[in-house]
């Protein structure tokens, strides 16, 4: 099972990608860091500290989408 997370923009509403997140509920700071690093998805947020920032005008992000999706393996 794993999350899909996306982060929006308090400020402009710019999306910042979409990622999936091991593990159901909400991922933790490193896990969603992580996410983000490796799966690289367009408009990825900025990284200041510990905190996600948007890259159009680095304003805070928030969790725009959290939902379920499932993890298939290939064969």
């Amino acid at each position: 099972m794993a999350t899909r997370i996306e982060l929006g923009c308090t400020f402009c509403g710019h999306s910042a990608g979409e990622v999936l997140v091991r593990g159901p509920g909400r991922p933790s700071f490193r896990e969603l860091r992580s996410a983000y690093e490796a799966q690289r998805p367009s408009g990825a947020p900025l990284w200041v500290g510990d905190q996600a920032r948007c890259p159009r005008c680095r304003g805070p992000l928030f969790v725009e989408g959290l939902g379920r999706a499932s993890l298939r393996t290939a064969s």
